[in-house]
């Protein structure tokens, strides 16, 4: 069976992830979990800038945990990663699978994805530069998590909004580094956000797939207490797989 979980911007909400992925691995689930709400690699924390270590961090401590919880013994444990292609850590996020990457950030056993607006193929057809965008700052401004923030509908809104950090790249660029990966390692899998909201007839939104990149529900967050309690309970995402013998 696949579970998709979504991580917070906050330490109970990686902590409690981390866990659910080891105790979900060690049941012979496959876990998909999503990074986009992570604040990127040098943002403030506590208002001291320069102070996030973004998304790879967390990369490496998941892949490290399904490596050491296999699937009762059978099989190595299977994870996935996915990060909207709009924050500010994608490259970082892509370069770990590249075959001559530096160990310490290199990415070998977790599967990554990427989620693909509509806008990131507008602006690339019309030869134009992509604003990647703060989480910390999207979240503080909209006052809700980046992930749940539709790219395209408010793309040009963000770009002029001074308050939101953005850095600025060729979207050309992106699908070139994109391409060379696929062609290097078969990463990563591709969801295209707009295409499947526009399908889903559920209220919500669908923010990440799995490992297969075939199952798309809604998800919301989950709220935690500093011991790990469950403050609010979200919904997580599982699909259920069976067989007759």
């Amino acid at each position: 069976s696949c579970f998709l979980l979504r991580i917070e911007d906050n330490m109970e909400s990686i902590g409690r992830s981390i866990n659910s992925a080891l105790q979900l691995s060690k049941r012979g689930g496959g876990v998909a979990l999503l990074l986009s709400n992570i604040r990127e690699h040098g943002a403030p924390i506590k208002n001291i800038e320069n102070q996030s270590s973004g998304v790879i961090p967390i990369m490496k401590l998941l892949e490290d945990s399904f490596s050491y919880a296999n699937q009762l013994g059978a099989r190595q444990g299977a994870g996935a990663v996915y990060l909207q292609a709009h924050h500010p850590d994608i490259f970082r996020f892509l370069d770990t699978k590249r075959e001559n990457a530096d160990e310490k950030i290199r990415i070998k056993t977790l599967s990554l994805g990427v989620v693909i607006p509509d806008i990131t193929f507008e602006l690339a057809k019309k030869n134009e530069d992509m604003y990647l965008f703060s989480p910390y700052d999207v979240e503080r401004v909209y006052g809700v998590p980046f992930a749940d923030i539709s790219i395209t509908e408010k793309y040009y809104e963000m770009v002029d909004d001074g308050r939101i950090r953005k850095t600025k790249v060729k979207a050309r660029e992106f699908f070139q580094t994109l391409a060379e990966l696929q062609f290097e390692s078969g990463y990563p899998y591709i969801m295209y956000e707009d295409t499947v909201n526009r399908s889903n007839p559920i209220e919500g939104k669908i923010t990440h797939s799995n490992l297969c990149s075939e199952i798309l529900q809604v998800s919301t967050p989950s709220l935690f207490n500093e011991d790990l309690t469950y403050a609010k309970v979200g919904k997580d995402i599982s699909c259920n797989l069976g067989s007759l013998n």
